[in-house]
């Protein structure tokens, strides 16, 4: 069946383009931070208006969906090359899993920006400057606050819905691969990698925004829920699309401990029946055979089910629990020192 081609997102047409230049990539993108965060900073000095330490932030996030975007793709066509061998019937959908994996659609691309355009023109006729533009500040200023809000909005729900659609293709490949071997667990594990940065990538700076704003208000019980609710958020995103291999290799695990129990059973029966006739001729042989049936149930039954591996898990925790030790650590101090 011929593989269909799609045209791919303004955002990942961005990030092939910066790509091309000489040099590392995350160099681009840390230059592209710098300089709009400079350029937020120096304005809004030269106005002389308050630098609010949220807008800030979010200046220093408007190129990050791009940078993001570039290396989960990067990381997720990785994991599919990794995850071949146990495709099977499914190695015909190869070139249509890379693409999907590797790039959002136009149609993507499209309805990001137009939600995300959308969100960023609502937010500030209503906010009444809450999101950055203000009658106080120059119209340059007001131009690069906007410019800023509508980088980060238009390739933040690009890159979110781009996501969504991977994670149902990882479910799908998980679900319908025909060669799932129990004993090669690379290709088990494989996806992981992305389910992990595509939830972190979505909810650590939801947890960092929430943290900076009950900072700055004094108000930890909206930042609590949102916390809460990221955290529940970014557990379902990494879980979620694993569920389906997690089940597909605890039955294979079962199935196979099962024939083992089987096999064992009868090399067993054979030998009483050989030793009830008063044959001991084979027995040596039997024993050999249940012993090295027993070495393999022992082997299977410490085989892990779990679709990721230890570093994984371990980076997933870690980096939800380090912003929410430093929110508390700071609260700490703060009342410590102010109180």
């Amino acid at each position: 069946m011929p593989t269909r081609r799609y045209a791919r997102s303004w955002v990942d047409v961005v990030t092939t383009l910066i790509d091309r230049i000489p040099g590392p990539p995350w160099v681009i993108y840390a230059i592209l931070v710098v300089l709009s965060t400079a350029a937020t900073v120096i304005l809004r000095l030269l106005d002389g208006v308050f630098i609010d330490p949220l807008v800030i932030a979010f200046a220093a996030l408007t190129f990050t969906p791009f940078a993001v975007t570039f290396y989960i793709n990067r990381a997720a066509t990785r994991a599919l090359a990794e995850f071949r061998p146990a495709l099977g019937e499914l190695e015909r959908e190869y070139d249509d899993f890379e693409r999907r994996l590797g790039s959002a659609s136009v149609g993507t691309g499209i309805v990001g920006a137009v939600v995300g355009i959308t969100i960023v023109t609502l937010g500030n006729l209503t906010a009444n400057g809450a999101w950055g533009v203000s009658s106080e500040n120059s119209l340059a200023t007001n131009v690069v606050t906007l410019a800023t809000q509508y980088i980060l909005n238009t390739s933040l729900l690009t890159f979110i819905l781009h996501q969504v659609g991977n994670l149902q293709t990882i479910t799908r490949i998980h679900r319908d691969a025909t060669n799932i071997q129990l004993w090669n667990v690379r290709p088990h594990n494989a996806f992981a990698r992305v389910t992990v940065l595509a939830a972190l990538a979505i909810t650590v700076p939801y947890v960092t925004a929430a943290i900076f704003s009950a900072l700055q208000t004094e108000n930890s019980v909206i930042a609590i829920v949102v916390i809460i609710g990221a955290l529940a958020i970014s557990t379902v995103l990494f879980v979620g699309p694993l569920v389906g291999m997690r089940r597909r290799l605890v039955a294979e695990k079962e199935r196979q401990l099962s024939e083992t129990d089987r096999v064992f059973e009868e090399v067993s029966a054979s030998l009483r029946t050989e030793l009830d006739a008063g044959d001991r001729s084979g027995a040596a042989d039997y024993e050999s055979a249940m012993g090295a049936l027993g070495a393999e149930r022992d082997r299977l039954r410490k085989v892990s089910t779990w679709p990721w591996s230890a570093d994984t898990l371990r980076a997933f925790l870690t980096s939800l629990a380090i912003p929410i030790l430093l929110w508390l650590l700071t609260s700490f101090l703060g009342r410590l020192l102010f109180a």
